[in-house]
């Protein structure tokens, strides 16, 4: 299960919202977490001891955290899973996008020394809907995957999460992410069109989670954009990796498609969670996560080249 979440400014917003989060995270149970608009290290502890590490479960881990220009990013992973073998940040215009790459603890680890690796990023892109924003986006989109590009060799597995703020897919960053470069990407559920305030889209909107404001600096208006993403590579569609989507998985947590301009917990009752599940996502951003999961047989695929002993950093 791979959780991407924009967590509204955490936890300059309200530092006490790590128990409010908790209740998502029981709920989806996430073995890999990317979040963004992190804005300081302090976070990254509330979250792992208040949030993930709680009520029995202690095998969460965090990746290192970097204090770049403005909000940050982070990732959490399930240790009992995952390894970390590096991470990386790479500068945009704004704000950076995170690189993470992870290997699978397979069983037989030890003797084989033989792995599956996940190339996950997390970005959140310029907001605002002028034409000067949307140039913006898809320069950072450019430098992402120019730095893919530059890696000269295959990339598997890849996961690209964030806030993308994208108000349709006839922006130019959005085929970019997509088309761009060498490595191209897949959105899941394959659903292009203009996003912004269409009811049409409305079961896969993402922001807003509140009709109003609750004094915490995000945004209000009810549900009716979709800036929310996991992107992948084409390997994760059809498992030639040992990685494979889980068909009908990709979901905006809560959405149940009936709260266009509404809030995420308002009247009629959410019917895709639990009450309590629809209020800490009401309370902990304006933004939904977007949760996807993928399936695992070494079988899927020929065995991998990368191995343990010949691993370094970027």
């Amino acid at each position: 299960s791979i959780l991407s979440y924009n967590i509204l400014n955490y936890p300059l917003s309200n530092a006490t919202k790590a128990d409010t989060l908790k209740a998502i995270i029981k709920h989806t149970k996430p073995d890999v977490f990317m979040i963004t608009e992190l804005t300081s290290s302090s976070g990254v502890a509330t979250i792992l001891n208040n949030a993930l590490n709680v009520d029995g479960v202690n095998y969460y881990a965090a990746a290192t955290y970097f204090n770049g220009p403005d909000t940050d990013n982070m990732m959490f992973y399930n240790s009992q899973k995952f390894g970390l073998k590096s991470q990386y940040e790479i500068p945009t215009v704004l704000r950076n996008i995170s690189e993470y790459v992870l290997y699978y603890k397979s069983s037989d680890i030890a003797t084989t020394l033989d792995t599956t690796f996940l190339h996950c990023y997390m970005a959140h892109l310029k907001a605002s809907n002028t034409p000067a924003d949307s140039i913006q986006r898809n320069q950072e989109a450019v430098t992402f995957k120019n730095y893919l590009d530059s890696k000269n060799q295959p990339i598997d597995n890849i996961f690209l999460g964030g806030d993308f703020n994208l108000y349709t897919s006839q922006e130019a960053a959005y085929n970019t992410i997509l088309n761009g470069g060498t490595v191209s990407l897949v959105d899941p559920i394959n659903t292009p069109g203009d996003w912004n305030n269409n009811a049409a889209f409305q079961s896969v909107h993402t922001q807003s989670t509140r009709s109003g404001s609750l004094g915490d600096g995000g945004s209000f208006g009810g549900m009716d954009d979709r800036f929310d993403f996991i992107l992948v590579g084409n390997d994760v569609m059809n498992g030639t990796n040992k990685l494979k989507y889980v068909t009908n998985t990709y979901t905006a947590v809560g959405n149940d498609g009936q709260h266009f301009n509404k809030s995420i917990n308002a009247s009629p009752t959410n019917t895709a969670v639990p009450a309590n599940v629809a209020d800490a996502l009401y309370y902990m951003s304006d933004h939904l996560p977007i949760l996807m999961k993928v399936y695992y047989d070494a079988a899927l695929s020929v065995d991998e080249n990368n191995h343990l002993e010949t691993w370094s950093g970027y």
